[in-house]
């Protein structure tokens, strides 16, 4: 069965052990409940889950003697932990920020915003993954690549976009350690993501301004260059229907207006920490992209020999955690003229520009391959199909509008996508899914 996640739930048994359970499982994060924190630092070694979730009072030793146990070792101390508090007091998130907790709720909180709060937490363990399956699948071709990440060095830079007192308010509870780059206009704080690199963004809005802060939420999800910014939210008179609206469109934290300073300084540590680990990662990615591995012709992207290599891997991994695969398959029309008319390096700087457009719109953590020719494909670890599809028809939206300018050919350059997507299935091999992408192809 195809799941979204790998999760332990450690937790002492009883009725809210089981109500948690119950509803992490509903939303497709599956995995065993233990209430033994012994058992359950044993399950992690052994599965490495995407994320545990901790809960108040495991049988043989407290919530936080487990966190502990649980950063101390090598093994288990980047899976990222979410801590579900049977007792919710703003005045415990300093301790749980200090441990290496990356995210908290009440136990009983809505099921949709348990599952919002825990997705970007199985994103960063993606990430994680993604980085050991490049590494190991550079082992093949006889690449010694460290997978190693390294810890962040940057202070962290967050833009807040809200009044003098919403300002102040943030400032007070980032302390002296973070940058803040303040404006009350959420038209000059699009312009400047545009522009800057931030780690943050925290949006304090009236009720007039909330539906114009919650398009900024849905925007960012849809930038590729953007999608994992964390975004808080500090909605004034918004109810729990309203913020767990905000939720589904992209907001990462959702706060009152005027919050308390405990609980918007747990959320500036945490999702600043969180998204530096990822620039962190992806940072690490490029000790994989080595000569040997890249296209003679368009260095930006794999060789169809490496995805082949990388695919295998990653078939098998899905096969053994349940989790979702899917490619992406493009050819461009249009590519042969050029060649023809104008020559090989013109047609080669058609296909350069194709690739930097497919890289650009993609993540991270997926990997796009160039497969010869005018054919691209595009592997989405951890991703089902609906949403591969959304991606594919994004890139071939833009690609297909665009009017690409060729040295040495004096006209606007237009070619035509064909694309297809494939998610893999139980008991198929890597050649086949790549296969069923293809043929898939509009």
């Amino acid at each position: 069965m195809i799941h979204l996640a790998n999760i332990l739930l450690v937790m002492a048994d009883g009725a809210a052990a089981r109500a948690l359970h119950g509803a992490l499982t509903a939303e497709s994060f599956t995995g065993p409940l233990i209430g033994s924190g012994a058992e359950a630092l044993a399950q992690a070694r052994a599965r490495r889950p995407d994320v545990v979730v901790v809960g108040e009072h495991p049988a043989d030793m407290t919530a936080m003697e487990f966190i502990r146990h649980l950063k101390d070792e090598q093994v288990t101390r980047d899976i990222p932990v979410f801590f579900a508090a049977r007792d919710w007091h703003p005045e415990r998130l300093g301790e749980l920020a200090a441990a290496g907790v990356d995210d908290a709720l009440p136990a009983d909180a809505e099921r949709s915003v348990l599952a919002a709060r825990l997705r970007p937490l199985v994103r960063l363990s993606t990430m994680q993954a993604e980085l050991t399956h490049r590494t190991a699948s550079a082992g093949r071709f006889g690449l010694s690549v460290s997978d190693h990440v390294d810890a962040p060095s940057e202070r962290p830079q967050v833009l807040v976009c809200g009044e003098a007192a919403d300002v102040a308010a943030v400032t007070a509870a980032a302390g002296p350690g973070m940058d803040l780059t303040a404006t009350d206009s959420l038209f000059e704080a699009d312009d400047l993501m545009s522009r800057r690199i931030f780690d943050c963004l925290v949006i304090a809005v009236d009720e007039a301004a909330a539906d114009q802060a919650l398009d900024i939420c849905t925007q960012i999800r849809r930038n590729p260059r953007l999608f994992n910014l964390p975004v808080v939210l500090l909605a004034e008179g918004a109810d729990a229907a309203e913020m767990a609206r905000a939720y589904v469109l992209g907001a990462s934290q959702v706060l009152p207006r005027h919050p308390d300073e405990d609980a918007l300084r747990w959320a500036l540590t945490t999702l600043v920490r969180r998204q530096q680990r990822r620039w962190a990662i992806r940072r690490a990615f490029d000790r994989t992209r080595l000569p040997a591995l890249l296209s003679t012709d368009l260095p930006d992207l794999y060789t169809a020999a490496f995805l082949d290599a990388y695919l295998a891997d990653r078939v098998t991994a899905a096969a053994a955690q349940g989790k979702p695969l899917s490619i992406i398959h493009f050819s461009f029309g249009g590519v042969a003229r050029i060649e023809e008319e104008f020559g090989t390096p013109a047609g080669n700087h058609l296909r350069q520009q194709l690739g930097q457009w497919i890289i650009s719109l993609t993540r991270a953590e997926d990997l796009a391959a160039h497969l010869g020719g005018s054919r691209f494909a595009v592997a989405l670890p951890d991703t089902p199909l609906d949403e591969a599809e959304v991606v594919m028809q994004r890139i071939a939206g833009v690609i297909g509008y665009t009017d690409f300018a060729v040295q040495d050919v004096y006209q606007v350059v237009k070619v035509w996508p064909h694309v297809g997507a494939a998610a893999w299935t139980p008991g198929e091999s890597a050649a086949a899914l790549l296969a069923r992408a293809e043929a898939a192809a509009d």
